[in-house]
Parts: C-alpha cells; sequence; structure tokens
C-alpha cells in the first residue's frame, strides 16, 4: 500500500512536471511569444533610434536678423518700434534705419529666438512686420530641416539662391497677408511639414 502511494505521488509530481514545463515554454519559448516579442523589441528599437536622432539635431545660433516693417510716416514711428522690441528677452542690441524702416537685430548668446514674438511686439506697436531675414551661422550646410536658435524649421530652396548666408522666415503673422498667400502657393511642393515658420533662401 506504502508503495503504491509513492508510486501515484511520484507519477502526480511527474505530471505537474510536464504541466509546468510546457506552461513554461508556451509563455517563455512558444512561437506567438516569440513573434509577440520580437516586434516589442522591434517598436522600441524605432522608437528609441528616431528619438535619439530628433534629439541629436543640434540647435545652431542665429547671430542676428534684419527686420523691416510697414506703416512709417515718422521717427517717432521707428522709435515705438524700437522700444517695443527692446523688451524681448533674446534681443541684445538693435540698429535701426529708420529710413528704411528696418532694424538690424543681434540676438543673444544660446538665446531662444522666436520669430512669433518679434512679430508680435511690432503688432503691439501699430504696426506690421513686411519681412524678416535671419543672417545664418558661418559654415552652416543646406538641410531640408534646421534647428535655429531653438525653434525647428523646414528649408526651401530657390533655383536663384544666391547662397546659405541669408535665409527669409516665412510665416502668417511676419507678411503682408497677400504675399504670405503667394509665397505659401508659389513653394508648398517642398514644405512637407506643418511648423509654423519656415526658411527661404534668396
Amino acid at each position: 500500500m506504502l508503495a503504491k502511494t509513492k508510486t501515484v505521488k511520484k507519477e502526480f509530481r511527474q505530471k505537474v512536471f510536464r504541466m509546468l514545463t510546457a506552461k513554461v515554454f508556451v509563455i517563455t519559448g512558444g512561437p506567438i511569444y516569440r513573434m509577440i516579442l520580437a516586434l516589442v523589441y522591434g517598436f522600441v528599437l524605432i522608437m528609441t533610434v528616431s528619438g535619439t536622432c530628433a534629439w541629436a539635431q543640434t540647435s545652431l545660433p542665429v547671430p542676428r536678423a534684419k527686420l523691416r516693417v510697414n506703416g512709417f510716416t515718422c521717427t517717432m514711428c521707428g522709435l515705438s518700434v524700437e522700444k517695443s522690441l527692446q523688451t524681448l528677452h533674446f534681443i541684445q542690441r538693435i540698429e535701426s534705419d529708420y529710413q528704411e524702416a528696418s532694424f538690424y537685430l543681434y540676438f543673444k548668446d544660446q538665446a531662444e529666438v522666436s520669430p512669433a514674438r518679434i512679430a508680435e511686439k511690432v503688432r503691439a506697436s501699430g504696426f506690421y512686420p513686411s519681412q524678416l531675414i535671419f543672417y545664418l551661422p558661418a559654415g552652416m550646410q543646406e538641410s531640408s530641416t534646421v534647428r535655429l536658435s531653438g525653434w525647428t524649421y523646414e528649408w526651401c530652396f530657390t533655383p536663384n539662391a544666391s547662397g546659405t548666408d541669408s535665409v527669409q522666415v516665412i510665416g502668417r503673422h511676419l507678411l503682408p497677408p497677400q504675399e504670405y498667400k503667394r509665397k505659401l502657393a508659389q513653394h508648398r511642393s517642398c514644405l512637407t511639414q506643418d511648423y509654423p515658420y519656415w526658411l527661404l533662401s534668396f
């Protein structure tokens, strides 16, 4: 009787062991699990690589810019715009040419330069920006997407562009409405991202 009991217990342990072994295989080594695991690892790898590439894009500083403004009628108009622009934290100094309604903006090192804030300050003075030109860092290479002073832009190249020393910043609030629509229609084919501002070689 005792021998029979031991035999039954042994068979029971062997059966449980086989069941557990089968479960472990299904959980850790089954074909479905291996496929799911491969998909998960692949997804994680793709996200890691793409994220690394996105963050690896260096933000190059814009040393200065030229801003043209519409609507000037007197020197006091220029003083009003200049005073408003001087409140922007990323502007180090301004050189003004009131006769041409232009301002040369010199930016602080490592500062995030916001075209939106520049346009906002001009409009707050009662005028409208008509052109914003960025003078690019020396030795900068052409690229479809660039990061400048903390902002990401698409870069459209024109066949007759003189070089990469300077680019015009295009945006809804940086140009008169009709001019913005014209440039957007003219260069829409080279725009693939939905950035609020983009660069145009000229």
